[in-house]
């Protein structure tokens, strides 16, 4: 693998170790590769796991990114050269185009609108409880659910090919094998989707470009929000269960406060925070390569530490083994004999 070169790499070692994969987008023979590799064994099933969700994706016909080779330990995919919805929409508000940006919002939710449902209790799946509510404290109820899994139909796992305008989904590595409520999964894309790009929405947030203020100096695009038709109690339920999987998934639990939300989800016209907001679409490319660089350095530090950890046992062994030498019989003779010739000879 010495002619392969590494044009992007991004771990998360913040993830329980089950969960921890390393994404590397390279280059060798003049193809573009996506691996997917784990970062230590336990997370073995995971990555196999990805090899039968594509099955299952490809037999619903939905179009994604094929598995180029797998073994042991990593997945190779097809490297697809289209934009992400999402990077389409950060450009749109960028340049304050917004009815191109309400188009492609159609896009992405048409999408997602487009997989088939089934009205179900999602509670009636014990492990759909076990990771999104471990204690039941909501109350189960009917739900129009989507059969296919797959929680991640994020803005930035899709991308699209506007000459085709086809879509394909990338990165399915969060996908259950029980139905997923419809608007917990649209409530996902929209909330990670303002998350990306909050700094930005307040900063183009007027008249024109409304927003609302559900959590505390949390803004979601009016645009975005009329997709959701979700009521207060739903958006609560929902990110409550954001919660509990980001803790099933996470070393770092956090807690679930009702009280970050606003009373009433206040309409905002305003710009806010504009000084936080004074980079172009390729400064925060930069910024992103930075954070990807940083991530990959402290992945290399961590090789480090364990490589000298290993040789600080290696140097224990070592010096266990010249005591038990030095204790020998055999040992304390050579040292007389040599103190002896070295009187007889004096040297």
């Amino acid at each position: 693998m010495s002619d392969m070169k590494v044009l992007f790499s991004q771990a998360n070692l913040l993830r329980k170790k089950p969960f921890q994969l390393q994404t590397i987008i390279y280059k060798k023979n003049k193809k573009i590769l996506v691996r997917k590799n784990i970062l230590n064994n336990s997370a073995l099933e995971h990555l196999n796991k990805m090899k039968k969700n594509s099955l299952v994706i490809e037999k619903n016909e939905i179009k994604f990114s094929k598995i180029i080779d797998a073994k042991s330990g990593y997945i190779d995919f097809e490297f697809l050269p289209f934009p992400s919805i999402e990077y389409l929409i950060e450009e749109k508000i960028y340049e304050q185009d917004f009815e191109s940006l309400n188009h492609l919002i159609k896009i992405g939710i048409d999408f997602i609108n487009s997989l088939k449902i089934n009205f179900i209790n999602p509670y009636q799946n014990k492990n759909f409880a076990k990771i999104f509510d471990p204690k039941e404290s909501i109350k189960p109820e009917i739900e129009e659910c989507f059969n296919l899994g797959i929680l991640d139909l994020n803005f930035d796992n899709l991308l699209l090919d506007r000459e085709k305008n086809q879509i394909y989904l990338i990165d399915f590595e969060w996908f259950f094998d029980f139905p997923l409520p419809k608007k917990f999964i649209i409530f996902r894309s929209i909330f990670y989707l303002s998350v990306h790009m909050q700094l930005l929405i307040k900063n183009r947030c007027s008249s024109k470009f409304t927003c609302f203020e559900i959590i505390k100096n949390f803004y979601i695009p009016k645009i975005f929000w009329e997709k959701l038709n979700c009521s207060p109690y739903e958006i609560k339920k929902y990110y409550f269960w954001e919660i509990n999987f980001q803790n099933y998934v996470s070393k770092i639990q956090q807690k679930y406060d009702e009280n970050i939300f606003v009373k009433e989800f206040i309409e905002k016209k305003e710009k806010s925070d504009n000084s936080l907001y004074g980079l172009s679409l390729s400064q925060m490319y930069q910024t992103a390569q930075i954070q990807s660089k940083l991530e990959k350095q402290q992945l290399y530090i961590k090789k480090l530490e364990d490589q000298i950890n290993h040789l600080q046992n290696q140097t224990k062994n070592l010096e266990t083994q010249l005591q038990t030498i030095k204790s020998a019989k055999f040992f304390k003779l050579w040292q007389t004999y040599c103190v002896i010739r070295k009187k007889i000879i004096g040297r």
